[in-house]
């Protein structure tokens, strides 16, 4: 009859709502869990990149600068740390950087790091056909690949140090950015050091804001690690690569 239809009709109407309310707070529930896992990431590194290891070296040698009475040296150093603590604190309120502004952390933290080395570090960064400023990527994404490079790669290597980073487009869909140490390698740093783990906190990290940024499942999170040798099999460094999806 009509009216076993209608209530037929208003129970299925009921069900539905009920279900298509149930299922919104489902996936509700599921979006908070993943801010909460971005916000606890973003506070992780950036307690990582203001380690209170980092910014005593940075303030001692600003010291040392000071009681050499080497002025010159001690203001560019400052302005340099100033710099990086204004781009951390900047990054800290924002969800993205831009290639470009990411690229200009990176040469910051290098810039402050390398005048602790006895021999003269060369960072190295070219591009292919990449717009810097429309790319955008968590803020200080590539600064524990950097640090790891700097300290387990170039810091017990002998003469000249380079840092090279390479940014292209393997297709439309896809960004790769390599780096590049020509340090002493994976396996000479893990003989000096057979207690550490080369997957270092901050890269674990760097890893899982990728896959939120990028809403990535584990295996489509690209980061590769690749030993590089001469021809004789001497250990010529360590490549990283991080092959990142993009829209155009």
């Amino acid at each position: 009859s009509v009216k076993q239809n209608r209530r037929t009709i208003l129970i299925l109407g009921l069900l539905i709502g009920a279900l298509s309310l149930i299922g919104f707070l489902f996936y509700r529930q599921s979006q908070l869990k993943k801010e909460k896992q971005v916000l606890e990431l973003e506070q992780k590194v950036l307690r990582a990149q203001m380690n209170p290891h980092f910014t005593f070296n940075a303030l001692n040698s600003i010291k040392s600068y000071i009681i050499s009475q080497d002025t010159e040296n001690a203001v560019g150093y400052l302005n340099k740390f100033a710099k990086m603590i204004r781009g951390v604190l900047y990054a800290s309120d924002r969800r993205t950087n831009t290639l470009r502004e990411e690229l200009e952390m990176v040469e910051s933290y290098v810039e402050i790091e390398k005048l602790r080395f006895k021999d003269p570090i060369d960072l190295k960064i070219y591009k292919t056909q990449v717009n810097l400023d429309k790319i955008t990527v968590p803020p200080l994404l590539l600064q524990p690949f950097i640090e790891n490079a700097l300290w387990h790669g170039l810091a017990k290597k002998q003469g000249q140090k380079i840092i090279e980073i390479n940014i292209f487009k393997p297709n439309k869909n896809k960004l790769t950015i390599e780096i590049i140490d020509n340090g002493i390698g994976r396996e000479a740093s893990q003989n000096n050091n057979p207690q550490r783990n080369h997957e270092s906190l901050g890269i674990n990290i760097s890893k899982k804001r990728l896959q939120n940024h990028f809403n990535l499942s584990d295996k489509k999170c690209n980061v590769e690690y690749i030993d590089l040798y001469d021809a004789k099999g001497n250990s010529e460094g360590t490549k990283v690569c991080l092959c990142l999806p993009v829209s155009s």
